[in-house]
């Protein structure tokens, strides 16, 4: 588990913060949701990623991006388990797919915005699973 802690000098203001501030809300929901973990740390006056993030998700629009970007993550997380859990490299996968290294590499960086069914399928039936498909209460 990572702890992400954000320092602040005399003025109260972080390198960190300024980078966030600088980001399209795209962007900045990108960043949260790779460095989105848990934090155990008691309330100090060290400003931490999660102090951040609760702000953030107060704006609408950010929170909307943020939930898209933690959704992509989670389903390429997903994949990399899947093949590591297969015993399998990109490579080998690839192979199995018809398809290249590179391609699996961009589905597991949680970048990849053009999943299809086919695709998931395709990957399913390479590694003898099998696509299960939820529509949850949002």
């Amino acid at each position: 588990m990572y702890n992400l802690v954000f320092y602040t000098n005399v003025q109260d203001d972080s390198p960190i913060d300024d980078f966030l501030d600088s980001l399209d809300k795209k962007s900045r929901a990108k960043v949260a949701a790779f460095a989105d973990r848990s934090n155990n740390m008691k309330k100090s006056k060290v400003r931490t990623f999660q102090s951040r993030l609760k702000e953030d998700m107060k704006d609408p629009e950010f929170k909307a991006h943020y939930k898209e970007e933690r959704q992509a993550l989670m389903l390429a997380m997903k994949i990399a388990k899947l093949r590591e859990k297969k015993s399998l490299s990109q490579l080998q996968l690839a192979r199995l797919m018809g398809t290249s290294q590179q391609a699996i590499s961009r589905l597991e960086s949680g970048e990849y915005e053009g999943f299809t069914l086919k695709t998931l399928e395709k990957i399913a039936e390479v590694t003898g699973t099998r696509v299960e498909i939820k529509f949850v209460t949002a």
